[in-house]
């Protein structure tokens, strides 16, 4: 169960080097209904039980399709309640959790998940571009990046001190090089972004424990 992940929310605007969401609004209607996945072979089934949280998001896992009548599919492929939860909720789901999602992306989400602000961040961006033309491709771009965070000095901690004012990217990549999940994967989606990959952030929790009494995962 640790190699799994939970996903809740996803991020594809980035405005003042803080990501958010995108409202139902600013989707447009021919993207609003996600693109079919193909898929094969036994899926994993399962249940959740959420806690009230006052908000709509639910957590699946990769490729989750409700079993449950009521939770909805969002444009980009999060389940979603049509209210926020304000008691104990319990849903099944069904996933596939080694099927490509979206291989071919359409013109809107990948002029969507390719923008970045104007200005700002500048080191960043040019990191970027450098480490992609040595790379020769995006895959291996990928793995560079990654293991540019694994193999220097970067430190994973939950208190990482506070970046201030503007170029708060360049300022975690180039000079604290600490921080927690959100630092790395905000930087990751900037610098792929930056050598025009589209990419976006995805937040939830990997793994969990699982429970010797009644076998669920907390």
């Amino acid at each position: 169960k640790s190699a799994l992940y939970w996903r809740g929310l996803v991020f594809s605007r980035l405005k003042q080097d803080v990501w958010s969401g995108l409202g139902y609004y600013e989707v447009p209607l021919s993207e609003q209904r996600a693109t079919a996945v193909e898929t094969s072979g036994q899926p994993l089934r399962y249940s959740v039980i959420m806690e009230s949280t006052q908000q709509a998001w639910l957590y699946g896992l990769h490729y989750a399709k409700a079993r449950s009548a009521g939770v909805l599919h969002a444009h980009d492929y999060r389940l979603v309640s049509p209210a926020p939860l304000e008691t104990e909720y319990m849903y099944k789901v069904r996933s596939w959790i080694d099927v490509p999602i979206e291989p071919v992306l359409s013109d809107w989400r990948r002029k969507t998940e390719l923008n970045l602000p104007p200005q700002g961040n500048d080191r960043t961006r040019q990191l970027a571009l450098d480490i992609r033309a040595a790379a020769g491709s995006d895959a291996r771009y990928v793995e560079e990046v990654l293991s540019k965070f694994n193999q220097e000095d970067y430190v994973y901690t939950l208190r990482p001190g506070q970046l201030k004012g503007r170029d708060t990217i360049d300022q975690f990549l180039f000079e604290t090089q600490r921080g927690f999940c959100e630092h790395y994967a905000s930087a990751f989606v900037f610098m792929m972004r930056a050598a025009n990959v589209p990419a976006r952030v995805v937040a939830g929790y990997q793994g969990g424990e699982i429970n010797p009494l009644n076998k669920t995962v907390i």
